[in-house]
């Protein structure tokens, strides 16, 4: 396991560890959180279904209540037919 791979699950186990929520950022590639969400499915090994419960920015009030597709950047988890890919999603399955 590479080791940002190691510092993004580190990263994920902090916030859902510290936090309710899970927090997101929507549309934006600022460090600033725009939304807050839960996690309502976990499709495979680097893809989750959230429900954005809270906007802070009005120009996206479009997604509030909405159920949005996400996938982590930078993390390419095997494909779900494989041993691994059923792995890989039991584990972020376990972690959010």
């Amino acid at each position: 396991m590479s080791s940002l791979m190691r510092f993004i699950i580190a990263v994920l186990i902090v916030m859902v560890c510290f936090n309710q929520s899970f927090p997101i950022a929507v549309g934006s590639s600022s460090p600033d959180i725009d939304a807050y969400g839960k996690v309502v499915y976990v499709a495979d090994g680097d893809t989750v279904d959230v429900v954005v419960y809270k906007i802070f920015d009005s120009k996206y009030n479009s997604f509030l209540n909405k159920r949005l597709r996400i996938r982590l950047a930078d993390i390419d988890a095997p494909e779900l037919y494989t041993v691994k890919g059923k792995l890989a999603k039991n584990f972020l399955l376990g972690l959010v």
